[in-house]
């Protein structure tokens, strides 16, 4: 990878003061992904928050939760925004690790579907691999942000279930982290919206020191220079494609 396509990695379409500016233009996307800790909660929250929940319910009907979080936090997160819109994550199972997208559908049940992204194919494992809330097979990998593949199949769903069109959707990427939000939309080939971390640290239900490190030492210098420099003409916007969904296919659930 050159200088150039890492720096454009950092590159920010929108810079929001908090989550409420997506009602200025979330008509303008037909898909829009949430990230979760920071974003629409604090860390490790466990309620919702009453300052953006209008807007939440406002953007509901095209709006997607994509976690990092453990199994557990994912069903926590369920708990919290599950009636509002799914919320997924991308795990491997097995010792081949392959891709399964655990998704909690809107109000319902925990649905896990075997991806294949070469050839945008689901197989819908629910009934192998579920009972209730429980998985059946141990996690054995975690695809996590800023790897693309938990974005790219959401967005495989959506059009497959026609929620998006096949062709050149707009989709838009929200979270609070340069280097796990920001880096994986436009990996995606998404465009990217940050907010500012939601809560401050005395807000933490748990403490911990290398999430307080990683946000102090890391990502807000860090990323935030490096967003600069992809502002400032560093980043050649041929690297920012949306070829990566734009031609992505949408196949039905096997």
């Amino acid at each position: 990878m050159g200088v150039k396509s890492f720096i454009a990695q950092y590159h920010v379409d929108f810079r929001l003061k908090d989550l409420n500016g997506l009602a200025a233009i979330a008509n303008d996307f037909d898909l829009i992904g949430l990230d979760c800790d920071g974003t629409t909660s604090v860390f490790h929250g466990s309620e919702p928050d009453g300052r953006i929940i209008e807007t939440l319910l406002a953007i509901a009907p095209k709006a997607e939760m994509i976690s990092n979080s453990s199994f557990d936090g994912l069903k926590r997160i369920r708990d919290i925004y599950g009636a509002l819109m799914p919320v997924s994550k991308m795990v491997g199972f097995g010792i081949l690790k392959e891709p399964h997208l655990l998704r909690f559908n809107r109000g319902g049940g925990l649905r896990v579907l075997k991806y294949l992204p070469t050839q945008g194919i689901f197989y819908d494992c629910t009934e192998q691999l579920v009972s209730g809330d429980r998985l059946l097979e141990k996690i054995t990998s975690q695809y996590q942000k800023p790897n693309p593949l938990v974005l790219l199949a959401v967005v495989a769903l959506a059009k497959q279930e026609k929620r998006i069109p096949e062709k050149n959707p707009r989709v838009l990427y929200v979270g609070d982290k340069y280097s796990t939000d920001v880096r994986c939309a436009n990996q995606a080939g998404v465009e990217a919206a940050r907010v500012p971390t939601m809560g401050q640290f005395s807000d933490l239900r748990e403490w911990r020191i290398d999430y307080v490190a990683a946000r102090l030492l890391f990502d807000l210098p860090f990323g935030g220079f490096m967003s600069w420099l992809a502002s400032t003409g560093w980043r050649d916007d041929k690297e920012k494609s949306d070829e990566k969904i734009k031609d992505l296919p949408g196949r039905r659930v096997v």
